[in-house]
């Protein structure tokens, strides 16, 4: 057991997984993988300086099995002395609004939660219990579905906040490390089931390429992502130079002309392309491989005056090709424009079914990615909003105070000055406190909630539209 433990140690000094006197949230589902997370940081809390507390989420889907998991969780943090916190969901409910899988569903609603307490209890890290066995089936899942070298990396110990200190051990040492330790663990009945692909990948697949194939599948897949982790970093530091010179922002999206984009290797091509879809949306989410090359067998084509065009993304980016020039912008989806308005469900998913789409809001005290460039994006001060909020289209007399400027402007004129269609400004979405405006979505936020050096917490609000890709 002191071996184990001082792995796990070395992996967080090496990794600067976390800092002296960090205040740490602990997932803890009740399996053997969180068992011997909460126990190990319990017996490092010490060396660490950390403050340390425990979360379970009850996603409900075994009944009194579920139920039982969060009683053993509360019990093994009262025999440590560690503050417990847990939740229970009707995640039925949930995947009628979303329309998500049970697994998806449960997933976000778990990190919403996750994300909420840590909020609630300022802890500034949220850590988790994957281990390596988990990132061997993450990779061969990634590789099965389809992916470039991103999906090759696998879990990264550490992001957003979210750290993964067991990265370093195998579910077997977790296993010897609740039996030299005497902590009880429960059993999951649901990680048998060969309905869901993971579990297929774990019980069937693996165990066939280690026997058949390969015994050392499972280190060949880890040091693959170790691999693809670095050259991956190595590779965007490259995109990001050549980006600068070939791209260029416009209002709506980014330009490029075609004979820059063809002079670069074939490889770099494609990254430039996600690289434009992620500068204007946020996310290259959706977007396959056999589009983003036939876009790019169509380049050739225009050089010849052709023009072809192709919208992707659930029709929120159109891809276009005319006379020797490329663009890449964003579009807003044709809906109807009556009048909409809907109270928002903090933190948690609201459907926004008037323009088919969803809002979700979380609090977070991590601000890693207030940089990110998705427009459907935001990042707001909360002690500096006036609950509660809503979402609705534009009204009569609307004004607000744009990011950076200091004078009110009416929305109207803002608009007009951002060339946005006419047929397009009712279907914008805005949110709305007491006070008035402060997030025009896929724009800009009001000036009196932007985050500043005093800022203690935020809240992010992620628009996404669900209209079906054509």
């Amino acid at each position: 057991m002191l071996n184990l433990l001082e792995k796990i140690k070395c992996y967080i000094q090496s990794g600067n997984l976390l800092n002296e006197g960090d205040s740490i949230l602990i997932a803890v589902s009740g399996g053997r993988d969180s068992c011997t997370l909460l126990h190990s940081m319990h017996l490092l809390r010490e060396e660490f300086h950390l403050q340390i507390a425990a979360a379970h989420f009850n996603h409900g889907f075994r009944g009194e099995e579920s139920d039982g998991d969060e009683e053993f969780v509360r019990r093994l943090c009262d025999q440590l002395g560690v503050p417990c916190h847990s939740q229970k969901c009707d995640l039925p409910e949930r995947m009628k609004l979303t329309h998500l899988s049970a697994q998806e569903t449960a997933r976000i609603a778990r990190y919403e939660y996750l994300s909420h307490t840590a909020r609630t209890i300022m802890a500034s890290k949220i850590l988790l219990g994957h281990t390596l066995d988990d990132q061997t089936e993450t990779i061969l899942l990634n590789i099965i579905r389809g992916t470039g070298v991103e999906g090759l990396k696998g879990m990264l110990p550490s992001r957003n906040g979210m750290v993964r200190p067991l990265l370093c051990l195998t579910r077997e040492e977790t296993g010897k490390y609740c039996e030299a330790t005497g902590i009880a663990y429960r059993t999951d009945r649901s990680n048998a089931s060969v309905k869901y692909m993971r579990n297929r990948i774990r019980l069937e697949l693996l165990p066939l390429l280690r026997k058949e194939y390969n015994p050392c599948i499972d280190q060949s897949l880890r040091r693959l992502g170790d691999i693809a982790y670095e050259e991956s970093k190595f590779i965007d530091d490259w995109v990001n130079e050549i980006a600068s010179r070939v791209l260029h922002s416009v209002s709506d999206g980014v330009v490029f002309m075609v004979e820059d984009l063809l002079s670069q290797p074939l490889a770099l091509r494609r990254r430039l392309i996600r690289h434009a879809i992620e500068m204007i949306q946020g996310s290259d989410e959706n977007v396959t491989f056999d589009q983003i090359q036939s876009f790019l067998d169509e380049m050739t084509i225009s050089r010849n005056g052709v023009t072809w065009e192709k919208t992707l993304q659930g029709g929120r980016v159109r891809l276009r090709l005319s006379n020797g020039k490329g663009s890449i912008r964003h579009l807003s989806p044709q809906v109807s424009v009556l009048p909409f308005e809907y109270q928002l469900n903090i933190p948690g998913v609201t459907p926004i079914t008037a323009v088919n789409a969803e809002l979700e809001c979380r609090y977070s005290n991590q601000f890693e990615m207030i940089r990110s460039s998705n427009p459907y994006m935001a990042w707001m001060d909360v002690d500096k909003l006036s609950f509660p909020l809503i979402l609705r289209n534009r009204r009569s007399g609307d004004r607000f105070i744009p990011l950076g400027m200091q004078e009110p402007v009416k929305l109207k004129d803002y608009l007009i000055g951002k060339k946005v269609p006419k047929g397009q400004k009712d279907l914008i979405a805005i949110i709305s406190d007491a006070n008035g405006i402060v997030w025009v979505a896929g724009y800009t936020i009001n000036d009196r909630v932007k985050i500043t050096d005093d800022t203690r917490t935020c809240m992010i609000c992620e628009m996404r539209y669900l209209v079906k890709s054509v």
